[in-house]
């Protein structure tokens, strides 16, 4: 068959008009004309018989034309265009790229300059026809889009590891439209790793790349001597701003405007675009914008420079979607846009955020649109571990059954012939009846084919438990007056998040308050009065008997960031909640504000509680340093912005009159009021979770010897260390088994981490793993007494209550455990 070419085609005009801003360089004018056709075979190449698509738009990112019926264009390149992008229609796929780099000059001898494009040396003569590309593009109808896609942000890779193959399986095996990664690539050798080894043909699935700060790399100027941050980029990932279409849903990519080194283009190049392109795009289409981080700053999305203002309310934006802050969160603003930002799939976020990956479904349906999302989590290797509790003649079977980089297809409790089925309560946990007896088991197929298979364990240490909506994350059970109150997360949705109180008997739901996001951390009791706070800076004061609202403050107008994710310290009828400017210490009987921090604005988003000490008011400022306030005044007492205080998320505690608290490596001990040092040990263990030094008191002191009481932590890479309170010298080490996911900022392969505070049981340590595992070992030399399977990472803390152990996995599953059974 006679292939058609279409070439590119360079039409040069005098005079020459300004490039960019006035007089900053003159160029030649280009006009380009080329074709978008129908590639039913396809090849990539445009046969005799395969039409031209009328109706598609096409742009150099600074203007916009529509193909004509029969599938031609023509375009006048702006001055600062580097690319001619196809905005890919719904229900088609490209079988060409979907961009063509037109990165040249014309100088003034009329040639064309094509370093960029073609690795030339020497500039190409126009007339000579070298050089010249074909401008036609290749689309292909595919039917089923499902308007499914994964989204991740801030991987910042500059090494192939497993993850990647891990996520490659996961696309190899679950259908997606597209992969959205939005930006912190990071830095020259992650840009060309992920452009060799993460891209569109690798994968499989289209790669949708933005560009973050970090992926502004100095040491480029473009041709007319702008520093020129973004040129590794575009080397490996084509055009900055453009947009396409999929399952009727019309997606915007676009840059970050700042970062490591200067972008050539501006704030006003980009909102301009935008507003071309929201402007070709038909009323009712939903609309969904890609960006590393949140334009403008507010969660009001408008957009403002010295010469426009773009108020992106006044558009069908249903989705904004984003990354840079390292948490995994979503939030609804008041014109309905949800927000939503993603975790990397290989690390914890700087908030502790699990490690993740999002799918979404986005499509129009008529006039419905669904716009959705569910977190996966990672690395979490395929789980297949099931439990059962007598009841009465029969068993009630829950069985973890969950993979990082696989879905699960179905699952059923098999006996001899028998089989039934097992229903899932949440994407992790399943659960269903059996007739009593022995000899069960737990078949699990994935959807990559593999089946596990497990044995029911039948446990007599089980008194209860129940799987609530939301996921248990770092915030600790409560214990009073015969309730249980658990706060749980949905960082998916905002749906299934809040504070459930469960009867102490049973786990049976007295009462849920729904929080606005989600509640990741401890809360507060005092005289009948249940105090939590959610990621959106809300503080809710509920009457613990029955759930009512007693009063609720919200510290900070803007819900978007900085999140909280700290838990609430009471101390002496004072509520201390709020970051950075947004500290506040409020009247806990009423909610009223006693002061606000004036002292100090500094650090990003942590998990590391308030603690109060000798009238003074320990916070942190994580990446910044330690600050203290004066409890009743707020006045600032002093500040640590040394090396070690900067990367430091644990809780201090407050012991024979001092702080004591870890920093990455270093167990500290410092006097309140002044933050003088009185001991720093370096140790051999990165201390970057959550957990807080806690005392324990050895019994036996004339066995011992040498000490009689332990300073006992968490770590992030080994496991639970125990140290001596006189010198802070190493006693003993329990490591734990690899992560199921991530939790720890910056904390990557190999992880055992323990993000709860130890819990000191007369003569012993119980601790809960981000492992799946309980454990329980001596307090004087760390030596295993017994361990409880559960199946999904314990991130909070245990807590003993008589004669009992309640516990909650990240799967949102609250256990009541007898002590004397384990």
């Amino acid at each position: 068959m006679r292939k058609l070419i279409v070439f590119l085609t360079l039409v040069l005009f005098a005079p020459c008009m300004a490039f960019g801003e006035a007089g900053d360089y003159n160029a030649v004018s280009k006009k380009v004309e080329g074709v978008v056709f129908s590639d039913a075979d396809g090849d990539g190449v445009r046969g005799d018989r395969e039409k031209g698509l009328g109706g598609v738009m096409v742009s150099d990112g600074f203007s916009i034309v529509k193909t004509s019926s029969g599938g031609k264009f023509s375009i006048t390149l702006a001055p600062k265009a580097r690319f001619i992008t196809v905005y890919t229609p719904s229900g088609f796929v490209h079988t060409t790229s979907y961009y063509i780099d037109v990165r040249g000059v014309v100088d003034d001898r009329g040639c064309i300059d094509v370093p960029y494009i073609m690795g030339a040396d020497a500039p190409v003569d126009v007339s000579s026809g070298k050089g010249l590309r074909n401008m036609a593009f290749g689309l292909k109808p595919v039917a089923g889009q499902t308007g499914k896609f994964a989204h991740f942000s801030d991987i910042e890779e500059r090494a192939y590891l497993d993850w990647y193959d891990g996520f490659k399986h996961f696309v190899s095996v679950y259908p997606l439209d597209f992969v959205a990664m939005t930006g912190d690539i990071c830095y020259a050798k992650g840009l060309s790793l992920n452009g060799s080894v993460f891209n569109t043909p690798q994968m499989g699935v289209r790669m949708v790349y933005t560009l973050g700060n970090h992926d502004l790399i100095n040491g480029f100027k473009d041709f007319a001597g702008r520093e020129y941050g973004e040129k590794m980029y575009e080397d490996n990932f084509g055009p900055l701003w453009y947009s396409f279409n999929v399952a009727g849903v019309h997606y915007m990519v676009t840059p970050m405007l700042m970062g490591d080194a200067k972008p050539s283009f501006t704030a006003d190049d980009v909102y301009s675009w935008m507003r071309a392109d929201l402007e070709t795009v038909p009323n009712g289409t939903p609309v969904v914008i890609f960006n590393h981080a949140i334009m403008g700053g507010s969660e009001n999305l408008v957009l403002k420079t010295d010469s426009q203002v773009l108020d992106l309310s006044k558009y069908n934006i249903i989705g904004y979607i984003y990354g840079h802050n390292h948490f995994n969160f979503h939030y609804r603003n008041s014109s309905g846009c949800q927000l939503v930002c993603t975790m990397a799939p290989n690390k914890g976020g700087n908030d502790h955020t699990p490690s993740a990956f999002r799918i979404f479904t986005a499509c129009a349906q008529g006039r419905q649109t669904v716009f959705s999302n569910e977190l996966h989590y990672t690395p979490m290797p395929k789980q297949a571990r099931a439990s059962a509790m007598r009841m009465g003649d029969s068993l009630e079977v829950t069985a973890v059954v969950y993979d990082g980089y696989s879905m699960v297809e179905s699952a059923c409790v098999i006996c001899e012939k028998a089989k039934t089925e097992l229903h899932p309560v949440n994407d992790m946990l399943w659960r269903c009846k059996v007739p009593y007896g022995t000899g069960y088991k737990v078949r699990a197929l994935f959807s990559d084919g593999e089946v596990r298979i497990c044995d029911v364990e039948v446990s007599s240490a089980m008194d209860w438990s129940v799987v609530l909506s939301g996921k248990g994350f770092l915030g600790t059970p409560i214990i009073r007056g015969g309730l249980v109150y658990v706060p749980v997360i949905d960082d998916g949705m905002s749906v299934d998040c809040g504070v459930y109180a469960l009867d102490i008997n049973d786990g049976s739901v007295v009462w849920f308050y729904k929080t606005r996001s989600s509640v990741r951390n401890n809360m507060a009791f005092c005289d009948g009065v249940l105090y939590a706070a959610d990621l959106s800076s809300n503080v809710y004061a509920l009457e613990a008997s029955t759930g009512a609202l007693k009063w609720k403050h919200t510290f900070r107008d803007d819900g978007l960031y900085p999140i909280f994710s700290q838990g609430i310290t009471l101390s002496g009828g004072l509520l201390y909640v709020g970051q950075k400017k947004f500290l506040r210490a409020l009247d806990a009987s009423d909610g009223s504000v006693v002061w606000k921090n004036e002292s100090w604005n500094a650090g990003i988003t942590d998990v590391s509680t308030y603690t109060v000490g000798s009238g003074v008011l320990m916070g942190n400022g994580y990446w910044v340093g330690r600050f203290a306030n004066n409890a009743l005044t707020g006045t600032q007492v002093w500040e640590k912005r040394d090396q070690d205080n900067r990367y430091s998320s644990g809780t201090p505690n407050y012991i024979d009159g001092h702080f004591i608290y870890t920093t990455s490596n270093c167990l500290m001990e410092i006097d309140p009021t002044t933050g003088e040092e009185i001991r720093k040990v370096r140790h051999p263990h990165i201390f970057n979770t959550r957990s807080m030094p806690t005392l324990g008191i050895v019994p036996g002191v004339a066995e011992m010897g040498s000490y009689d009481s332990l300073i006992v932590v968490g770590t992030s890479n080994h496991g639970m260390t125990a140290y001596r309170r006189s010198d802070f010298s190493q006693v003993w080490n329990y490591t734990t088994s690899p992560a199921l996911i991530y939790t720890s900022p910056y904390t990557k392969t190999y992880e055992q981490s323990v993000e709860g505070n130890p819990v000191i049981w007369d003569d012993k340590v119980i601790f809960g793993s981000n492992d799946g595992y309980i454990y329980c070992c001596t307090l004087a030399k760390g030596e295993y007494v017994w361990r409880y399977n559960v199946g999904l990472p314990v991130l909070c803390e245990p807590v003993v209550d008589g004669d009992y152990l309640y516990a909650v996995d990240f799967g949102g599953r609250v256990m009541r455990l007898k002590l004397s059974e384990l």
